[in-house]
């Protein structure tokens, strides 16, 4: 009746809601919506589910039970979902949601199309076997136990895949560096790869000293920093990271230099890199040897393999 224009009074505006994930079902739902758009007005509502201690630990942030806090994570989602899905919905009336939940993703949309009274609800379904579902749950069947509206689950390849996405720019680059020769080097070639107005942001993580245990006997206790003896470390190594900010001319790009104390060096720079929504990580690479690496661990190969984000790594020339 609404796609005939038969409802009383005229056509009226079909109020969705658009379930909003981060894998191909999410973008075959979002393919379906774009085909209700063709048949008449919609009043899109696209709503996302997300943990607020996962994404506050993702970021790097501080509590994410604050008002504060979730207020940046669901602006971050806000700009960040839409390009990462690559596609978006053109209709009249759209609006974003972000639904904090702490893995009730069903029942969470269930509450909320009932408090909007939307006429319907589209989301995506990954068509997992029987055994999947019952050990790991299924947002689509969880719903349609709990929802009284109407309800489109789109199977994976029940829409056309949609054309190939253009080639993203890269607009905002993180480039993590210890300082040395080798890790000033990702700085040089990140500021070749920035167009005019892009975002440059220099990161120096410095680990802390940390005492050794106590059974270790006869081993000289580490000297402890006082505060001033830190601010004092920091102020240098953001001073050494503004020079490199400097070392790109006259270019006009917009620069940040943040230094920040952590023992774990990979989770601070994936930590910066969602807090900044960089579409790059640059490092460089020290190239040790297999057993160093096995013991010490390489960060480079640590930030690269956990990063949901594009990582360049910038050999040592003398490898």
């Amino acid at each position: 009746r609404w796609a005939l224009g038969a409802e009383p009074g005229g056509r009226r505006a079909l109020s969705v809601v658009l379930a909003l994930g981060l894998g191909k079902p999410t973008r075959v739902a979002i393919e379906a919506v774009k085909g209700l758009t063709k048949l008449g007005s919609c009043a899109l509502t696209e709503v996302h589910v997300y943990d607020p201690l996962e994404e506050g630990r993702r970021r790097g942030l501080g509590d994410a039970e604050s008002p504060e806090v979730r207020g940046q994570i669901e602006g971050a989602l806000a700009r960040e979902l839409p390009p990462r899905l690559g596609q978006t919905v053109r209709t009249e009336s759209k609006r974003f949601i972000a639904l904090p939940s702490r893995g009730h993703v069903a029942e969470t949309l269930t509450e909320f199309v009932e408090e909007e009274s939307a006429d319907l609800l589209v989301l995506g379904a990954h068509r997992h076997g029987a055994l999947r579902r019952r050990f790991f749950g299924s947002v689509s069947y969880g719903v349609l136990a709990m929802v009284e509206t109407n309800v489109l689950i789109v199977p994976p390849k029940a829409v056309q895949a949609s054309p190939a996405r253009p080639p993203r720019r890269v607009q905002r680059v993180l480039v993590a560096t210890d300082l040395s020769e080798v890790g000033n080097r990702a700085v040089e070639l990140a500021l070749g790869l920035l167009p005019e107005g892009g975002q440059l942001v220099l990161l120096h993580v410095d680990v802390p000293l940390e005492p050794p245990s106590d059974w270790i006997m006869g081993y000289p206790p580490a000297v402890q920093t006082t505060p001033g003896e830190r601010r004092m470390k920091r102020a240098l190594a953001e001073g050494e990271l503004e020079k490199l900010a400097r070392s790109g001319g006259a270019r006009a790009l917009e620069t940040q230099v943040e230094v920040v104390e952590s023992s774990d060096v990979a989770r601070a720079i994936l930590e910066a890199a969602e807090r900044h929504e960089v579409d790059l990580v640059c490092l460089g690479t020290h190239h040790y040897g297999r057993v160093t690496s096995a013991l010490i661990g390489s960060v480079a190969r640590t930030v690269a393999r956990r990063s949901p984000r594009p990582v360049l790594l910038v050999p040592n020339e003398d490898a």
